[in-house]
């Protein structure tokens, strides 16, 4: 099952400064996202029926693709390294 991130995680690291640990709700972020996606589909839809019958089904696997795309970020890490700095990034 494809799921959607939740959190996003970052974690900056200085040899003589410290910061906790950030944890942004991504959660909180995907009804309007699913808003601006709806509206633009639609839109998209439109001017693809409009110009172009025969290419619906790309317009409809593209959208399928953003979707995939997005519940593949889940799991990413990413974790730089310097002599003196550190960055962690983490989608959960």
């Amino acid at each position: 099952m494809n799921l959607l991130p939740i959190f996003l995680r970052v974690k900056l690291c200085h040899k003589n400064w410290w910061m906790p640990t950030l944890w942004l709700p991504l959660f909180l972020l995907w009804p309007f996202l699913f808003v601006l996606i709806f509206v633009i589909f639609f839109v998209g839809l439109v001017a693809v029926v409009i110009l172009d019958t025969r290419s619906v089904r790309r317009f409809f696997s593209l959208f399928g693709g953003i979707y995939l795309t997005l519940c593949a970020l889940r799991g990413t890490k990413v974790d730089v390294e310097h002599k003196d700095n550190q960055i962690f990034i983490a989608i959960d």
